[in-house]
């Protein structure tokens, strides 16, 4: 540039070249916290430039977009751009730059194995964890169900649970527990003559309501022994 000077005179004002750096992508985990990009200072101290304004822009894993001058708390996929001005005559190369930042999601341990709610001929029920999946063939498949069904009866299972995958966390370790099925023995019973009381196997009554009586005994009536009482599976 040139400046007209006292006397006629033309001054020349040569303006310094500043060239920019390629900035450093930059990877971490989620910690519940925004995390800045933390490599701003490589532009912000460079002869020549006068600020240095940081927007993010992104996809979080949710596939929901993020665009901020806030620093991203989520994990995602970040593209961070800076908008520069320069110092008086100083000529930027650019006046923007940009930058890749990742947030990845974190990881999560789970350490008590899973513990039997109940048995039946056919299913096999958990207590349940919260945020927690299931599986009963060896982790091929996981579901958010705690009880599974369709089982076959007096049958060896192994079941499997572990912390699922959310927006910001990794699925967790699996921890499992052997356990099977209630043998189909059919509703056996036991008569105490004495009390006058009928004592069914706990264990196949609950077996998921798989059987109802179909005979009926009347307050006072009699049972002949050997005698049998009906039921249905």
């Amino acid at each position: 540039m040139r400046r007209l000077l006292p006397g006629l005179l033309w001054e020349t004002t040569t303006k310094h070249q500043v060239n920019l750096p390629e900035m450093q992508d930059y990877t971490t985990v989620y910690n519940g916290n925004g995390q800045a990009y933390p490599y701003t200072s490589t532009l912000a101290e460079l002869d020549g430039v006068k600020t240095v304004e940081v927007m993010y822009f992104g996809t979080l894993t949710n596939g929901t977009p993020y665009s901020s001058a806030e620093a991203p708390v989520n994990a995602g996929t970040y593209s961070v751009r800076f908008y520069l001005t320069p110092e008086t005559n100083y000529e930027l190369e650019s006046d923007t730059a940009e930058a890749t930042m990742t947030i990845e999601r974190a990881s999560q341990t789970l350490s008590d194995a899973p513990s039997i709610a109940n048995r039946t001929t056919t299913t096999i029920a958990v207590n349940p964890v919260p945020g927690a999946e299931y599986s009963i063939d060896g982790g091929r498949t996981w579901q958010d169900s705690p009880k599974f069904t369709g089982l076959t009866e007096g049958t060896d299972y192994t079941v499997m649970q572990r912390l699922a995958e959310t927006d910001n966390y990794e699925a967790s370790n699996a921890t499992s527990t052997d356990t099977q099925t209630v043998e189909d023995t059919g509703l056996n019973y036991t008569i105490n003559y004495k009390d006058e009381t009928i004592h069914f196997d706990e264990e196949v009554v609950r077996g998921g309501n798989d059987y109802a009586m179909t005979d009926k005994l009347e307050d006072g009536d009699t049972i002949v022994p050997g005698s049998t009482i009906c039921g249905t599976h």
